[in-house]
């Protein structure tokens, strides 16, 4: 399936075939009595003469791309072919006109032809649903996708000139150094300003196009149309970089303004659907559901929401930067309806869980490394020592047995000779020992042995932490884990 997301002209009968590869079963016939209605217009026509004078064959020269089938190609691109020549020749060539975006003005001016080809834009897949399906909310804003295929053109052939004049490195990657990224980031925010003045883009359509967006999706996902989803899933994070580029605001900062702009009692809803499109923002999301949900009352006790908050933040702030593993396997261990079957995959919770183990395991060496202690491939234990044998209730947990057996594992969920920190840093250990050790396919155990593990691991987490934020750990220039 050849990719056809983010073309703003598509040839009618690649068209068709997009809009099958989408489930949207189309026809040429169809797409011609939707346009003799006057109610899906191609984006372009253009005309070829069977016996062109000069002038239109000039004009016809106009209206071709130039091959560029490697990215080389792309090297020394000038800004003016950042727009898709049909869109440059708009209005100034008698052979080339817009249905959708003249409003059916008549087309052919009279002109003999032998060849009348139709292009229709990536997003249009969505009007051939309309039309078979009776689906309304695309059309009011068809005028804003105008705009963002316009920009989604320019910034793609951005990209590919910007890396065409990377050297490869050996394994044919091509990275952007410092100041590459700089320039890159630079003329990206000017092309998506340029847009910005072109089609009079306010910040209200900014909005009112995402929310709008969100809707779609919901409609898409109600309908199990799930392909077409995941294109406006792409529309809406694609939107939100333009908006990034254009106005400066993250990616956090758009979600909280798009809550604002919802107004209504599902605003955290919109919100949050729209966090759930950046598959990063998600994972990171969810790992702070678990951990809020998860903290011991001891960590809670006579703290305030937003020091939680803080709290947790800057424990996922650092993760990202040093322990990114964490993240991701924590958003594993909650689920939605659709995603328990999956996620919650025997193999698959004893992998996520193994991770979050030996992570801390990462998070205690760093902060070993961070005291300025020789690495001595030390493992979860001996680590332990180093940061933990001054904390009150070391001697409670030095001498208890640690060994990775099963039987080991579920008597320390309710060892009563020990207080909680202890208890909950030796299920730590023995999990570590067990679940990083040895794999069994069923749980031989009469009840659930991962989420105590979890509950274990994330009150251990947060202590360490508490220790780690009086060190400083997170905004020291140490090498990540």
């Amino acid at each position: 399936m050849i990719q056809r997301y983010g073309q703003r002209f598509i040839e009618a009968g690649q068209f068709v075939r997009f809009c099958r590869d989408l489930k949207v079963d189309i026809t040429l016939n169809a797409l011609m009595r939707y346009e003799q209605a006057g109610r899906m217009l191609p984006i372009a026509i253009v005309s070829r003469p069977a016996f062109p004078d000069q002038r239109q064959q000039d004009e016809l020269m106009l209206l071709g791309e130039p091959e560029r089938s490697m990215l080389e190609h792309f090297r020394g691109l000038p800004d003016t072919e950042l727009i898709h020549c049909f869109d440059r020749q708009m209005g100034l060539n008698s052979l080339i006109e817009s249905p959708l975006l003249n409003k059916g003005k008549a087309l052919g001016g009279g002109i003999l032809t032998s060849a009348i080809t139709r292009y229709y834009s990536y997003w249009q897949v969505h009007q051939a649903y309309a039309m078979k399906h009776g689906y309304t909310r695309i059309w009011p804003i068809s005028r804003f996708y105008n705009w963002l295929s316009y920009w989604l053109t320019m910034d793609d052939l951005e990209h590919k000139r910007t890396f065409a004049e990377v050297h490869p490195k050996d394994d044919e990657t091509r990275i952007l150094e410092g100041h590459q990224r700089s320039r890159y980031h630079d003329k990206r925010r000017k092309h998506s300003r340029k847009v910005q003045r072109m089609f009079n883009i306010t910040k209200k359509d900014h909005y009112t196009f995402l929310h709008d967006l969100i809707d779609m999706y919901q409609d898409y996902l109600d309908a199990e149309r799930h392909k077409l989803a995941g294109e406006i899933q792409k529309d809406a994070l694609r939107l939100a970089t333009m908006m990034h580029l254009s106005s400066g605001v993250n990616f956090n900062g758009i979600s909280d303004r798009l809550r604002v702009f919802s107004n209504s009692v599902n605003a955290d809803w919109y919100r949050q659907t729209f966090r759930n499109f950046d598959i990063p923002t998600k994972e990171r999301d969810d790992a702070r559901l678990i951990i809020k949900a998860e903290l011991p009352s001891c960590i809670k006790k006579g703290v305030n929401e937003r020091s939680i908050d803080a709290f947790v933040d800057s424990f996922l702030d650092y993760c990202e930067q040093h322990l990114p593993i964490v993240i991701s396997a924590m958003s594993r261990m909650i689920a939605s309806e659709e995603e328990r079957l999956e996620k919650f995959r025997h193999v698959n919770v004893y992998a996520n869980m193994q991770s979050l183990l030996t992570s801390f395991e990462y998070l205690l060496r760093h902060m070993a490394s961070a005291r300025g202690i020789e690495d001595k491939g030390y493992t979860m234990f001996p680590l332990l020592k180093v940061i933990m044998k001054r904390e009150t209730w070391w001697s409670e947990f030095e001498p208890k047995t640690r060994n990775g057996t099963l039987p080991n594992l579920v008597n320390s969920f309710s060892d009563q000779s020990l207080s909680y920190w202890p208890r909950t840093f030796l299920t730590v250990c023995i999990a570590r020992n067990l679940l990083v050790h040895k794999f069994f396919d069923e749980n031989p155990y009469d009840g659930d042995i991962f989420s105590p593990v979890l509950r274990a691991v994330v009150a251990v987490f947060a202590y360490t932490w508490r220790i780690a934020r009086a060190m400083k750990l997170g905004h020291m220039q140490a090498e990540s884990c």
